[in-house]
């Protein structure tokens, strides 16, 4: 019995084999981007403090899948970015499982972006949450905000934070 994630004749490649030619080519086509949002990406440790600015942000709540809702609802230019996506993310993993081949809305949104790519730049923070903050998978609010990432679906290309 072949192992899990390993190709199995004339099936094609495994989730895993498309997740590692997928992270290699953001690797290559966008390696400054990443950089930057490496850089801009923060931590929150607990509810954000927020200062009233005088404007509420408008909420959505689409019949899409998160990607297309991007696409719809984003900009083409990353310093226009403007919109925000909730990750249901793993707090132990970065990425989830993408690179091994898992599959749920995290690892979604990591094969057609390079958010995975950015990611897994914060191993210290994931590795953290394994030794301090595990309690019966009771996690505590913490939360990384990736700024700027580009998602891409049938040459269609836009922008948004994820949190």
């Amino acid at each position: 019995m072949p192992e899990k994630n390993q190709r199995r004749e004339g099936r094609g490649p495994s989730r895993a084999d498309q997740a590692k030619r997928h992270i290699a080519e953001m690797d290559r086509r966008y390696a400054a981007e990443i950089a930057r949002s490496v850089e801009g990406t923060r931590v929150f440790d607990g509810a954000p403090k927020v200062a009233a600015q005088g404007c509420v942000p408008t909420v959505s709540v689409v019949d899409q899948d998160s990607v297309a809702a991007v696409l719809e609802r984003g900009r083409g230019l990353a310093s226009a970015c403007d919109l925000a996506l909730l990750d249901f993310a793993s707090f132990t993993n970065p990425g989830g499982g993408y690179d091994r081949g898992a599959w749920a809305q995290e690892e979604a949104l990591c094969s057609e972006s390079f958010l995975f790519n950015v990611l897994r730049e914060k191993r210290d923070w994931y590795g953290e949450n394994r030794r301090r903050y595990l309690n019966c998978n009771l996690y505590r609010n913490r939360a990384l905000v990736v700024p700027r990432v580009r998602f891409e679906r049938d040459g269609f290309h836009s922008y948004a934070d994820v949190i």
